[in-house]
């Protein structure tokens, strides 16, 4: 109500009340009606408004408090509170801005100039100077598969208002995704998170990485060499790094000068820096795979098939397809990456039972059914493999079972064979830079061709086995640089394995029961681990062989000879030679013929006992014995030596001679050194009961639970003459062990470990090159020797050789610096079991330097 118009109303009484008449009054005069129309009395209350308004910030606030009286008389007064309780007219009247540093309830209302009073009002305000904290769940590590992650945050202040986040390794920003539900990973990813408050309190960013198995293809290593039989030059600073360029078959040089680019297979591992904790393994557990960090990202890459998986394992012979395989990446239990599963190569796959030749090229040819007729490879780049569990065979009067075409090369071989005539198994002519893998051949015995021939060039023959041949078991002619490895040659009519050429590299042979010896090579060759026992008359000859590397050879039981080097045999070198119950010499170092004697080996730590002569020197010259020379149980002498100049050993007395340092053990005997006599059940031959089978019922020649197993004859008490020679027809055969026992002294762990690379620690070996110009004179003549003052040389630990075929080193077996060597704790082939392990750490020296040397988890059975 106006004021001014209620005294009026008080003082004039009637008067106001005709006043009011008349100013409401009709049609007198032309007055304005609004001015002459009473004035309203004012009944509405003022609005007050608070800025800021309600809310939390993180400073202190200066809140202002504004009134409007809007068409009313105007504002009077505005009183408020502070500590939450509700004002009236004795309370605080605002008259400036109010000051809040605190969490506040700010209540007030306002009074106007007619006395209308407003409805209390409040304004809260949280005053939050806290940051919030933010997590994940679960935190970052590595899952199996998909993995649901929460973020949360905690703020004890205003309350959390939101978390912002990015999935693509970027800061998160407010204007970034806000969190709601939990984040699905279903593969490896970083996640980076903050929070903010109701207060605008913001969190320091957070990340979390998640290690998922994520999609991914398996690639061929190198693009030149993408299916089974294609092949690059091994031309780069290790089998990781060659150029990529095809090998076309007209490359010079051993074995390793082409990388066979079908086993070589990669699969990248995204978000990884390193290889820790990384191992692989394939579907089809077919591939040694390694990781490999030289390159970002870090890769697992297939150094080849593993030892017992072959090409057969990689088809399916009833679809005639390859058969489809993944790679499965982990660490420490968990799955990082899990391929798709997939075909690998392109080769087509071709069931052929009809025989006859085969003409094309990269094509890989499955025999499923015998169609007793010949085969001719005739395409390069080809495969043949006959179905598993199955053999081949031709008419008697047939030439081969299978042969190749001369100088077919890339050629990958596998299957049985077994021969019904005079033919030969296989015969493969000029063959080059192929793989014979996991081949044999059984025959009935008479007077026909070889078994298994083949004149190869920088090929693998491995796994290798002939049993039953009507001549040689496996007769390599001439051949330059192959490996031949894990060959196994028994009961064949005349020799179990022999090979002629240069540079070859044989490794793990076992040669029991052949009709004349058990292993014979001519040329410069490595030969590394060789069990001969039981043949007719040679466990090994070495005839005719120069530069040569003979190493860790048991020879026992042989019908005359255990080891014999014989006829212009020059600059050889013997390490680790066991030989015991041989009816004539136990190593020989003679003629055979006109030709000169051996001249100028290096023998290191022999072991004979048990025969007519234990050493025998024939007219052999400038040998020299070095390491230990253990001799006894001779029948005759121990040592014979007769004729050359300087030959090493002291006739009789076996004492050095000339430039040999050997110590000499005498009177020692072999009889308890070696397992001996098996008379338990063998788990993986089926042919023994106790160790013994009648030899007619013999069918596995080849497999035993270890690799120091032969089958020989059974006969008294070990070691005798019954025991010599090969079991036969009508004999009772004893499954033999030529490992040593643990408890021996006499040749198992007998030589000393060296972890330094000093000159006391090795020996040097000059060889036979007739005046060499230079290095590359050198490592033509004998790769790996070096070349110093007109000579070429070798230095190489004691004690130690080379693990050979592990893409590591020069490949000549002897333990050389920046190399990978077994150490040999033990005179002879067995030298420990169970899986390689640190020898321990070896210091560089003033010779040798960075050396791996590692041993077997044990010694002796």
């Amino acid at each position: 109500m106006n004021l001014s118009y209620l005294k009026i109303l008080i003082a004039g009484g009637a008067l106001a009340l005709g006043l009011a008449a008349c100013s409401n009054g009709g049609s007198g005069g032309g007055g304005n009606d609004d001015e002459n129309r009473p004035l309203e009395p004012d009944t509405t209350p003022p609005t007050t408004i608070a800025t800021p308004s309600s809310g939390a910030y993180n400073t202190a606030q200066s809140v202002t408090l504004a009134c409007d009286d809007g068409a009313g008389a105007g504002c009077a007064s505005t009183y408020y509170t502070t500590d939450g309780s509700d004002p009236d007219t004795s309370a605080t009247v605002y008259d400036t801005a109010i000051a809040i540093d605190t969490d506040t309830i700010l209540k007030f209302f306002s009074v106007d100039l007619d006395a209308n009073r407003e409805t209390t009002r409040s304004a809260s305000y949280i005053i939050d100077r806290l940051t919030p904290t933010v997590s994940a769940t679960p935190p970052g590590g590595t899952f199996p598969g998909t993995v649901f992650v929460s973020l949360n945050c905690t703020d004890v202040g205003s309350g959390c208002a939101a978390i912002h986040y990015t999935t693509d390794n970027s800061e998160p920003t407010a204007g970034s995704p806000s969190y709601s539900n939990p984040i699905g990973l279903q593969a490896s990813v970083t996640i980076k998170f903050f929070a903010i408050d109701h207060a605008g309190n913001v969190s320091a960013v957070q990340s979390e990485i998640y290690t998922l198995p994520t999609s991914s293809v398996v690639e061929p290593l190198y693009g030149n060499a993408p299916d089974w039989n294609d092949y690059v030059r091994n031309d780069g600073g290790d089998w990781l790094s060659a150029s990529n360029t095809a090998c076309d078959g007209n490359e010079t040089g051993d074995y390793r000068v082409c990388l066979h680019g079908g086993e070589l297979r990669v699969v990248n591992v995204t978000g990884r820096g390193s290889c820790a904790g990384l191992t692989a393994n394939d579907a089809l557990d077919a591939f040694d795979w390694t990781c490999d960090d030289s390159t970002l990202p870090v890769r697992m890459v297939t150094r080849g098939l593993n030892d017992n998986k072959n090409l057969s394992d990689l088809l399916d012979f009833a679809a005639a397809a390859w058969r489809l395989n993944s790679v499965i990446v982990t660490d420490g239990g968990a799955t990082v990456l899990d391929t798709s599963k997939a075909v690998w190569w392109h080769n087509p796959v071709l069931v052929d039972n009809d025989g006859g030749v085969l003409t094309a090229a990269g094509t890989i040819y499955i025999v499923t059914s015998n169609p007793d007729t010949e085969y001719e490879i005739a395409a390069h780049h080809a495969g043949f493999v006959v179905k598993p569990g199955m053999e081949l065979s031709a008419p008697a009067a047939a030439d081969d079972v299978v042969h190749s075409t001369a100088g077919i090369a890339f050629l990958w071989y596998e299957g049985a064979v077994h021969i019904q005539g005079t033919n030969n198994g296989v015969w493969l002519p000029g063959i080059k830079f192929s793989r014979i893998r996991n081949a044999s051949v059984t025959g009935v015995g008479g007077s026909g061709a070889n078994a298994f021939e083949a004149t190869p060039t920088a090929s693998v023959l491995s796994r290798l086995s002939v049993v039953f041949g009507a001549n040689d078991g496996v007769h390599i002619g001439t051949a330059h640089g192959n490996l031949f490895s894990d060959i196994t040659v028994a009961s064949n009519n005349h020799y179990g394995f022999t090979v002629n050429g240069g540079h070859n590299v044989l490794q793990r042979i076992s040669a029991h029961n052949n009709g004349y010896a058990g292993v014979v090579f001519q040329g410069s060759q490595t030969i590394q681990s060789v069990y001969a026992a039981g043949n007719v008359y040679f466990g090994v000859i070495s005839y005719a062989a120069n530069n040569s590397y003979i190493t860790n050879v048991s020879a026992a039981n042989n019908g005359t000879n255990g080891l014999l080097v014989s006829d212009k045999s020059a600059n050889n070198i013997l390490v680790n030679i066991l030989s015991v119950n041989h009816e004539n010499i136990a190593l020989g170092f003679t003629i055979s013929s006109t030709a000169p004697g051996p001249v100028a080996n290096l023998i290191e730590n022999v072991a004979v006992s048990h025969a007519r002569l234990a050493i025998i020197l024939n007219e052999s010259s400038n040998n020299r014995f070095t390491g230990l020379t253990k001799v006894g149980n001779s029948v005759t002498n121990d040592c014979y030596v007769t004729g050359g100049t300087n030959p090493g050993l002291v006739d009789t007395t076996c004492a050095n001679e000339g430039a040999s340092d050997a110590t000499l053990v005498a009177d020692i005997s072999l009889a308890a050194s070696v397992f001996g006599k098996v008379t338990s059940d063998d788990a993986l031959n089926n042919d023994d009961v106790a160790g013994l089978a009648e030899f007619s019922s013999i069918t596995d020649w080849i497999n035993f639970v270890n690799e120091a197993r032969v089958w020989g004859r059974d006969g008294s008490l070990f070691p005798n003459a019954d025991h010599r020679g090969p079991c036969a027809i009508g004999e009772n055969c004893r499954i033999w062990d030529w490992s040593l026992t643990a408890g021996d002294d006499i040749a198992r762990g007998v030589l000393a470990k060296h972890l330094a690379g000093n000159a006391a620690d090795t020996l040097t070996h000059t060889w036979a090159v007739a005046a060499p110009n230079g290095q590359a004179d050198c490592s033509a003549a004998v790769p790996g020797s070096i070349y110093n003052a007109g000579q070429c040389r070798s230095t190489f630990l004691r004690n130690a050789v080379e693990l050979l075929a592990d893409a590591i080193g020069n490949e000549d077996g002897l333990c050389n610096s920046q190399e990978t060597c077994l150490y040999t704790p033990n005179i002879g082939a067995y030298q420990g079991h169970g899986a390689l392990v640190s020898a321990g750490d070896f210091s560089n020296g003033d010779t040798l330097s960075n050396i791996k040397l590692l041993q077997y988890t044990y010694n002796g059975r």
